[in-house]
C-alpha cells in the first residue's frame, strides 16, 4: 500500500533459488523497505513541487522543505536537469528505484539549497553529470552514480558529505569539487576516465575503494585526511596531493604511478604501498613517515624531500631502492631489504638510528656530510655496508657480509669511526678510497674487524688516527675490556692479529699493528684479548675449585667444580647472582666479561663442625686473649690447644701468653656421636 503522505510500505519479495541436493531453497528472505515521506506524484503543482511530465519522461523541481519519495523509476529527455532541490532541508529519498537521461544533469542542488540529502538512487546514469551540489552542508548517500558521460558527482557548494555511494564508470571524474570542507567516505568509485576524486582543500577522504580510474585515484590539495582507503590499478597516481595532507591506514596498489605523491607538511602513518609503477611514497620536504609497508614499486620505496622523520617502516623489494631522501633527515627503527639499489640513500645532516638494512643490490646505508650513523645492522648488501663522508659519526654499527664494511674517501673530514663490528666483508673492512684533493682527518678506533682484508684501497691512510686521540683510557671496548685504546684486529677465522697475542688484564698492547705491510701506518695500542676476573667463592659449608680471583682470557672456556665440606651439603651455586641449583661442574663458556660464581650449603643434621674465633690477635707480653667457640652440632666436650705448650677444655677459655711468639691454635669438639677438629694456623702473634 502506498500512502501520498507519511510513510510508505513498499513489499519486496526477493527470491533467488540454488539447486541443493535436488531442491530449491531461497537465498534471501521477503523483506519490507520503509521510506517516510511525500510521494512524488505526476502532474502536481504547487509550493512544495512541481513535477512536469509523466515518470517515463519527466522533470521535478522540489521547493518546500520536507522528505519527498519517489514512487517509480524516472526517465528525462531533456538538456537541464530531471530533478533540481531549490530549497533547503529537503530530504530526497530515491527509493531505490533508478534515474536516467540522455543529457543534462541528473540531480541539482541549488546554491541556496542547504542541508539538503539525496540517498538511496538505484542509478543515476546516462546524464552529462549525474549530480551537482551548489548548495552547502548537503549529503549524498547511498547512490549508484554511474555511467555518465561527464562527472559522477560535481561538489560547487562547501561541507558536503558523500557517503556509501558507487561512482564508477563516468567519462570525467567520479567526484570533482570547486570547493571545500567536504567528507568523502565509504564510496566504491571506479573505472572513471579521469580520477577517482579531484577535491580541493579541507577534505577528509575515508573509507572507500577507489580502483581503475583513467588518471589518479585521489586528487587532492592542501589541508586534507586521507585514511582507510583501498585505491589500486588507477592509470596514474594513486594519491596525489599538495601540501599539509595526512594519510593513514591507506592501502595502496598497483597503481601507474607513484602510490603516494605529495608536497610538504604531510604526515603518512601506517599506510600499505605496493607494486606502483613509479616510487611507492613521494614527498616534499618537512614530512614524517611511521609504520609504513613499501614494497615491489617499480622506481624507489619512498623518495623524500628534505627535513624528513622516517621511523619503523618495512621498506623492502623496490626497483630502484629503498630510501632516499635530501637533508636534515632522521631516519630510524626502519627495515630496509631486498631493493634493487641502495638501501638507504641520503644527503647532508643526516641520522641513521637503529635500522636493519639488508640484501640490497648497491649499498646498505649512502650518506654525504656531517652524518650520525649508530646501532644499525647492515648485512649482505651487494657494495658497501655504509658509504660515508666527512663530519661523520660512525658508531656502534652491527656490519657483516657486505662487499665493503665501510668506505670513505681521504679527503673525508673530522670523521670518527669506533664500536662498530666490521666482518666477513668480500673485498675489505674499511676502504681508505683516493679524494683527490684536501686531506681528511679525524680517528677510527675502537672497532672489532674480522675480514679476510681488514683494511684497503689506495687513499692516504696516514691522514686518520687510528687509536683513541685520549690514549687509553679507562671504559668498555669493543671487546668489552676494560680500556678504548686502538681496534681489535681479527679475520675470518678468529686468528687475526689480535687473537694470537698473549691476553693482557688492561685489554690493549703495547706493540704497535701495522695496517697494511709496509704502509709505516700504525695503531700504536691495538687491542687484544682481555684477561677476565671470575670471582669464586663458597659460604662456611662448600668451596668452589678453583676459588679466589680466577683470569680467564677472552673466548676461552672456564671450569669450576663445587664442593661440599665433611659433614656438610651442596644445596645451590649462584651465577652472576641467578641461582642454578646444586650443580657440581659449572663450565663459563667462550668468556667475554667477568663472571660471579658462588656456592652455598648447610650442615647435616646432628654432625659436629668446630668453629671458633678469638681477640686479640695481637699483643705484647703477658697477652691475655679470649676464645670462643662458634661450633655446630652441639658440642658436650671441648679441648683446646694454645700453641704454646698449654691447654684448656672450657667452652669459651681466656689463656694468657707470656711470652713473645707467633702460635698456632687448634680446637677438637664432641658431642654424643661426633666430633670435630679446627686449626688456625700462626694466627696469635706476641712480640
Amino acid at each position: 500500500m502506498i500512502k501520498k503522505k507519511g510513510w510508505i510500505v513498499l513489499l519486496i519479495s526477493f527470491f533467488a533459488f540454488i539447486s541443493l541436493n535436488g531442491s530449491a531453497t531461497p537465498l534471501y528472505p521477503e523483506y519490507v523497505v520503509q521510506a517516510d515521506g511525500t510521494e512524488l506524484i505526476p502532474g502536481h503543482s504547487g509550493p512544495d513541487y512541481i513535477f512536469s511530465g509523466t515518470y517515463e519522461n519527466g522533470h521535478i523541481i522540489i521547493s518546500g522543505a520536507g522528505s519527498y519519495v519517489l514512487s517509480d523509476n524516472l526517465a528525462y529527455s531533456g538538456s537541464d536537469a530531471a530533478i533540481i532541490i531549490n530549497g533547503s532541508d529537503i530530504h530526497l529519498n530515491g527509493n531505490e528505484p533508478e534515474l536516467s537521461g540522455n543529457d543534462g544533469t541528473g540531480i541539482i542542488s541549488n546554491s541556496h539549497a542547504a542541508y539538503a540529502r539525496v540517498e538511496n538512487f538505484t542509478s543515476i546514469s546516462g546524464f552529462e553529470t549525474g549530480m551537482i551540489l551548489y548548495g552547502n552542508y548537503c549529503d549524498v548517500i547511498k547512490n549508484n552514480v554511474s555511467f555518465n558521460s561527464g562527472n559522477g558527482v560535481y561538489v560547487k557548494g562547501n561541507n558536503n558529505t558523500i557517503s556509501n555511494n558507487i561512482i564508477k564508470g563516468n567519462t570525467y571524474s567520479g567526484i570533482n569539487t570547486t570547493s571545500i570542507y567536504h567528507i568523502f567516505s565509504d564510496n566504491l568509485i571506479a573505472d572513471n576516465g579521469r580520477n577517482g576524486i579531484n577535491s580541493q582543500d579541507f577534505v577528509e577522504i575515508t573509507g572507500n575503494e577507489i580502483f581503475g580510474n583513467g588518471r589518479d585515484g585521489v586528487l587532492v590539495w592542501n589541508n586534507a585526511t586521507v585514511s582507510d582507503n583501498i585505491i589500486s590499478h588507477n592509470i596514474r597516481y594513486g594519491i596525489k596531493a599538495t601540501n599539509y595532507v595526512d594519510f593513514f591506514s591507506n592501502l595502496v596498489e598497483s597503481n601507474g604511478n607513484d602510490g603516494i605523491s605529495t608536497g610538504r607538511f604531510s604526515t603518512i602513518h601506517g599506510n600499505t604501498v605496493l607494486n606502483n609503477k613509479g616510487s611507492g611514497i613521494f614527498t616534499g620536504h618537512t614530512t614524517t613517515l611511521a609504520d609504513n609497508v613499501v614494497s615491489g614499486n617499480q622506481k624507489y620505496g619512498i623518495w623524500l624531500g628534505n627535513m624528513v622523520s622516517v621511523k619503523n617502516c618495512t621498506i623492502y623489494n623496490n626497483q630502484y631502492g629503498g630510501l632516499i631522501a635530501g637533508n636534515n633527515a632522521d631516519v630510524r627503527d626502519n627495515n630496509v631489504f631486498e631493493n634493487q639499489g641502495i638501501g638507504i640513500d641520503l644527503s647532508n645532516f643526516v641520522t641513521i638510528i637503529n635500522n636493519s638494512v639488508s640484501n640490497n643490490l648497491y649499498s646498505g646505508i649512502f650518506t654525504l656530510r656531517s652524518s650520525e650513523i649508530h646501532n644499525n645492522t647492515i648485512t649482505h648488501n651487494g657494495d658497501c655496508g655504509i658509504n660515508g663522508w666527512g663530519n661523520s659519526n660512525i658508531s656502534k654499527n652491527f656490519i657483516d657480509d657486505n662487499w665493503i664494511g665501510i668506505y670513505l674517501p681521504d679527503n673525508s673530514v673530522n670523521i670518527h669511526v669506533n664500536q662498530n663490528q666490521i666482518l666477513s666483508s668480500g673485498d675489505c673492512g674499511i676502504f681508505i678510497d683516493s679524494g683527490g684533493w684536501d686531506e681528511g682527518s679525524g680517528f677510527i678506533y675502537d672497532n672489532y674487524l674480522g675480514n679476510l682484508v681488514n683494511i684497503g684501497g689506495s687513499g692516504t691512510l696516514s691522514y686518520y688516527g687510528w687509536t683513541n686521540p685520549k690514549g687509553p683510557e679507562p671504559g668498555l671496548n669493543i671487546i668489552n675490556g676494560p680500556n678504548i685504546a686502538g681496534n681489535y684486529w681479527s679475520n675470518l677465522t678468529r686468528s687475526g692479529w689480535s687473537d694470537l697475542q698473549e691476553p693482557i688484564k688492561e685489554g690493549y698492547s703495547s706493540t704497535s699493528y701495522e695496517l697494511i705491510p709496509n704502509s709505516g701506518v700504525y695503531d700504536i695500542a691495538p687491542l687484544v684479548r682481555s684477561l677476565y676476573d671470575i670471582s669464586a667463592s663458597g659460604d662456611a659449608w662448600t668451596y668452589p675449585s678453583p676459588s679466589g680471583e680466577v683470569l680467564a682470557p677472552r673466548f676461552s672456556n672456564a671450569s669450576f667444580l663445587n664442593f661440599a665440606k665433611p659433614g656438610a651439603e651442596l644445596e645451590n651455586i649462584t651465577v652472576d647472582h641467578d641461582w642454578k641449583g646444586p650443580i657440581l661442574n659449572w663450565t663459563f663458556f667462550d668468556v667475554d666479561g667477568n663472571h660471579e660464581i658462588q656456592t652455598i650449603g648447610s650442615p647435616i643434621p646432628g654432625q659436629i663442625h668446630t668453629r671458633f674465633d678469638m681477640f686479640p690477635k695481637n699483643g705484647n707480653p703477658p697477652q691475655k686473649v679470649q676464645f670462643i667457640d662458634l661450633s655446630v652440632g652441639d658440642p658436650t666436650s671441648w679441648y683446646w690447644q694454645f700453641g704454646d705448650g698449654e691447654s684448656s677444655t672450657e667452652k669459651d677459655p681466656v689463656h694468657q701468653y707470656t711470652n713473645p711468639g707467633t702460635f698456632t691454635v687448634s680446637l677438637r669438639v664432641y658431642n654424643d656421636g661426633t666430633g670435630g677438629y679446627s686449626v688456625c694456623n700462626n694466627c696469635i702473634t706476641v712480640q
